[in-house]
């Protein structure tokens, strides 16, 4: 009775921390493009792709940010 308690307790511990694992590492790549967007992109206009957060420098991240606030 107390084995199963315990490796209950285990599994649990263990799953909690495999799904913090898996949030965490979804966060590190914020925007996901919808599926074929790119693909879509690459075809109505060949030669661009969409940019990223980290593509802009430090002045246009600030003048995208105060652009959202307004």
């Amino acid at each position: 009775m107390r084995l199963r308690f315990v490796m209950t307790c285990a599994v649990n511990a263990y799953l909690s921390l495999f799904i913090q694992v898996v949030a965490a590492r979804q966060l590190n790549d914020r925007c996901v493009y919808p599926t074929g967007l790119r693909e879509e992109m690459a075809r109505k206009y060949p030669g661009t792709h969409p940019i990223r957060w980290e593509d802009l420098d430090e002045y246009d991240r600030q003048y995208f940010q105060k652009g959202m606030v307004s």
